[in-house]
């Protein structure tokens, strides 16, 4: 598979490289169309980090098929090596993240050796070399996914609806941003409800698409006020309308086959929650139960447990400067008294989930220390791990290839775990570490 995948996207970059020459300066004078309450996405949402340029060219080169192939081409190890020699930057980077892999690496394996692994994510996951790239192990954790809905198994539906995620949060006692309510029958039932909303609401809320979660499917929207709905009446219904009757395309993704094979039944539906307090979030990568790195997503940087800080920048895939303390950098120096609590409360997921590779969305607040919550999850994250990814890749196989988990049984499906039934993975750890955010 390795083979077939790496020339592949070779072959898909070249032609990519080949059709943004032909298409930029067109795409440049041919005008956009904003989609409708587009100035009202979250701040951390993807299709917030596009210029309408940027979304059309996104959206011809995803309808030839070459998004997933130009991603998976630049999280592949090659093109980071590349990078460290041409930019010494980059070198620097590259040079701090295999430190930190050795660091990390035995933290990582000790707790994978008492981490127990719910049967539905090993089942079929197909992991045969230390070399395999991170879109390898994503393609076969997708595939794995598939192969088990076709026997029945519907465990995916922890992460691809997000009703489904947020009822699994809410069971296990996770601080989430709360639900004002669950819709999935008519989306008239939906839109009736919204233009309801009282006016004494807590605002801002925000209304989430449950079976549309990939980031490029932008279903999420800020609802600032009463006034506000009533104001673009026309526009959310035609919004929700939108949203409510389509089919997820995962087309960023080279699995993108596999993936909307998952969420392609879902029934439609949306969510909505409160808001949270001057909120700032944090994607953060879990392996076998321990923290790795955690993007911060309005500084457009990464935050590594050695309290190493390398600022990024969301329209390319690679950090643009040298890694350097966060205490020694004044705009996000402010965060380091609250990741501890951001690692373990994205453990505590991992750990309840028994899952080997997860990235845990977590919201803390610039203005109250102590306000922290899980926004969702994601199996299958494209999220940008800088010169990271190769190492966070080798952390994701090595348990499986030396056997150094503990099987737990896939009974019950990962999406109907109930800590309250005693009957969940890593039970005593997912606990303590949920306790520890609670008392800090």
């Amino acid at each position: 598979m390795t083979g077939k995948i790496t020339a592949a996207i070779v072959a898909k970059t070249f032609a990519a490289l080949i059709l943004l020459a032909g298409t930029h300066v067109w795409m440049q004078d041919a005008g956009t169309d904003v989609p409708a309450l587009a100035d009202m996405r979250p701040d951390g949402a993807t299709a917030a980090a596009w210029s309408a340029v940027d979304a059309q060219i996104k959206a011809l080169t995803g309808s030839f098929g070459i998004n997933g192939y130009l991603e998976a081409a630049v999280m592949h190890p090659a093109f980071a090596r590349l990078q460290r020699f041409l930019y010494w930057e980059s070198r620097a980077q590259y040079d701090h993240a295999e430190r930190y892999f050795e660091e990390q690496r035995p933290l990582v394996l000790a707790s994978a050796r008492r981490f127990d692994l719910h049967g539905y994510w090993s089942k079929h996951m197909d992991v045969h070399s230390a070399d395999m790239s991170w879109t390898e192990l994503l393609t076969s954790r997708v595939k794995s996914m598939r192969l088990q809905l076709e026997e029945g198994r519907k465990d995916h539906r922890v992460e691809k609806d997000k009703c489904d995620m947020l009822r699994w949060l809410e069971l296990n006692n996770f601080p989430i941003p709360k639900v004002v309510g669950i819709w999935q029958g008519e989306a008239e039932e939906f839109l009736a409800d919204l233009f309801g909303l009282p006016s004494n609401s807590s605002w801002p809320l925000f209304a989430k698409s449950c079976h549309l979660t990939q980031g490029v499917e932008d279903s999420v929207r800020k609802i600032r006020s009463k006034d506000q709905i009533l104001e673009h009446k026309e526009d959310w219904t035609a919004f929700i309308n939108q949203k409510w009757t389509k089919k997820t395309n995962d087309a960023d993704r080279i699995f993108s086959d596999d993936s909307n094979a998952l969420s392609r039944n879902l029934a439609p539906g949306f969510v909505i929650q409160h808001g949270f307090p001057d909120v700032v979030e944090f994607k953060v990568l879990v392996l076998w139960g321990r923290a790795y790195v955690g993007y911060f997503i309005e500084h457009e940087g990464l935050v590594c447990r050695d309290g190493t800080w390398e600022q990024g920048d969301r329209a390319r895939p690679w950090s643009n400067s040298a890694p350097v303390p966060i205490s020694q950098v004044p705009e996000v120096a402010w965060v380091e008294d609250r990741l501890e609590r951001v690692w373990k409360l994205a453990e505590a997921v991992a750990l309840a989930a028994g899952n080997d590779q997860i990235r845990v969305d977590i919201f803390v607040s610039r203005r109250d220390p102590q306000a922290i919550a899980v926004n969702e999850i994601s199996l299958s994250s494209g999220q940008s791990m800088y010169m990271h990814t190769e190492f966070a890749t080798r952390l994701w196989a090595e348990p499986y290839l030396k056997g150094l988990f503990q099987p737990f049984s896939a009974d019950v499906p990962v999406h109907e775990l109930d800590v309250k039934s005693g009957k969940v993975p890593n039970s005593q750890a997912f606990q303590s570490a949920l306790k520890s955010v609670a008392d800090r």
